[in-house]
């Protein structure tokens, strides 16, 4: 009903450009040009990530832990598309689980568990892949990286996993941590599976 309330006819520009292949496009939700990061300083963060040479992936998730860092409170979503010519590319698929703090109420874990559902993963795997991620970060840290987050996150985990798992069993450790922390947080109250 409230959405109904105001729901508008949105018009849009219709812009003809010719590109070259060192263009770029952004589409993006509002979300990422909160708290003064405005079109210009996007582009130039955007175009300065690129010509580093990273995954295209890497730089959205940059982007958007950008405007986070900025202090970003709506939700925020991109997509970057470049003009390149893209034959030999081959379509991939990554999942990049974001910050996890067991302390975030019932309904971030309800979100993170429905992400990783999306992803075809458990929490334990998506767990797996956030703690492998914190350590990436930490080891290559970007200049705009928050390193005290990313250590407070990953205190978290203890010591980690011992070093000799591998595999399944290195996931069920994870597994394990994660039903560890929902009992911490909600009183013994579900697992990934039950957490609605």
């Amino acid at each position: 009903v409230y959405k109904r309330q105001y729901q508008r006819r949105v018009h849009g520009d219709i812009v003809h450009a010719t590109c070259s292949d060192d263009n770029f496009a952004l589409v993006a939700c509002d979300g990422i040009f909160e708290n003064g990061f405005n079109n210009e300083q996007v582009t130039q963060f955007l175009a300065t990530q690129l010509a580093t040479g990273s995954e295209i992936t890497e730089i959205v998730v940059s982007l958007l832990d950008e405007a986070l860092r900025r202090g970003s409170k709506d939700n925020i979503t991109a997509m970057l598309i470049q003009f390149k010519e893209g034959s030999s590319i081959t379509p991939t698929r990554q999942f990049l689980p974001g910050p996890f703090f067991k302390t975030k109420p019932h309904a971030f874990w309800k979100a993170y568990v429905e992400m990783a559902k999306l992803a075809g993963v458990t929490m334990g795997k998506c767990m797996e892949l956030r703690f492998e991620r914190i350590q990436q970060e930490l080891a290559h840290p970007s200049p705009n990286q928050n390193v005290e987050l990313l250590h407070e996150e990953l205190e978290q985990y203890g010591d980690g996993p011992d070093e000799t798992l591998v595999g399944d069993t290195r996931t069920d450790w994870f597994e394990k941590l994660i039903s560890r922390w929902q009992r911490e947080v909600f009183g013994g109250c579900g697992s990934d599976d039950d957490s609605d």
